[in-house]
Formats: C-alpha cells, structure tokens, sequence
C-alpha cells in the first residue's frame, strides 16, 4: 500500500484499479533491506560512484534526469505535475530504487499531496518486533529451491483463476513433500536464537 499508488495504477494498466490496505503500516527488515545501496569493495571508483549517489540523493534536477529524462524532450512538467511525452524513448525507471521519490515532482493523476502522505504513512509506521531479523537460509537451500518449483507450478493459475481451487490441497501437500516445514523449522530455529540473543 502507498499513496498515490491507486492513481498510478490506474494510469500504467488504463483500467480501474482498487488499492485496499489490509494491514498497518510497518517497518520490517525486508522493507529496508529492499532499498539499500551500497558501492562494491571492488569497485575501480569508489570515490566517484559515492559522489554520484551523494548527487542523486540531493539534488533534485539529477534525481529527475536519472528517472525521467530530460524535461522538454522526454516529460513535461504542467501545473505542477510530470507528464511524459508518448514516444520519447525514454523508460522511466523505479523511482525508489535510487535516490529519493521525495525529490519527485507528482506525476499526472497522482495526488498532488502524494509526498506528503507518504511522509505520514512512514512516520506512522510501527517496527516489527522482530526489526533487524535476517534469514540465513544456506542450511535449507535445497528445499528453497524444491518449494520454489512447486510454487511456479500452481500459484499463478491459483491467484488468476486458471486452475481450480481444488488444487490448493494438492499444492501445499507437494510443498510439504518438498520440505517447506524444514524451512519453516529453520526459520523459527534462527529467529528464536536471535531473539534471546537480544
């Protein structure tokens, strides 16, 4: 869930789109692991490419460049809104994945609040309890891998409705068989440590 996200939805598919928040807003590790950057050890230029993140970061016109293009040839900015330009060949790219959509000027059909809100759902946000709580999963990795496949098999046909829901049964018993109980008794064995650990 996110603000906005309903909007944007709605103008990427061209068709009505419903957003519904299920649960709280909450910080977890996954979420933040998900946007972080770093510069490789190995990296010929460390110095550079952290002065490139450093510019992204703060300033707003190289933020808008990177996703957008540049303004004029590949978007417009119109009453305070972004609005790309059909056939520009320029791609936007994910906005969160480097630098900081708070920089972003509201793309058309956004609200125009879009970043504020944003603001407030993160500052609302509670932390899971078990904030900081990284998976190892080397000791159940050829599980992984066997729950994986029987996963690629029938969730898709599930959630879209292209295979019958009488072979929901059947998936979790081949998820079983594949060893998604080990996972799960891994996962509970590294959380319990980490816990009393704390």
């Amino acid at each position: 869930f996110k603000p906005g996200g309903q909007e944007e939805e709605e103008i990427r598919w061209e068709h009505l789109y419903y957003q519904v928040q299920m649960t709280p807003a909450t910080l977890t590790t996954s979420g933040i692991v998900a946007t972080m950057l770093a510069v490789s050890s190995q990296s010929r230029n460390i110095e550079k490419a952290v002065e490139y993140l450093n510019a992204v970061f703060s300033d707003d016109s190289i933020y808008m460049l990177f996703h957008f293009g540049i303004e004029g040839t590949h978007h417009r900015i119109e009453d305070g809104f972004l609005r790309a330009i059909p056939g520009a060949g320029y791609t936007r790219s994910m906005t969160w994945s480097m630098g900081s959509q708070f920089q972003q000027v509201p793309s058309v059909g956004q609200p125009a609040d879009v970043w504020e809100r944003t603001r407030e759902l993160n500052a609302s946000a509670r932390k899971s309890p078990d904030l900081g709580f990284n998976f190892d999963p080397t000791a159940v990795v050829s599980e992984i891998g066997q729950t994986r496949s029987v996963s690629d098999e029938y969730v898709a046909g599930l959630l879209d409705g292209t295979r019958p829901i009488a072979d929901y049964q059947e998936m979790l018993d081949k998820l079983r068989a594949a060893g998604s109980e080990r996972i799960i008794a891994e996962l509970q064995r590294q959380l319990d440590a980490w816990r009393a650990a704390r």
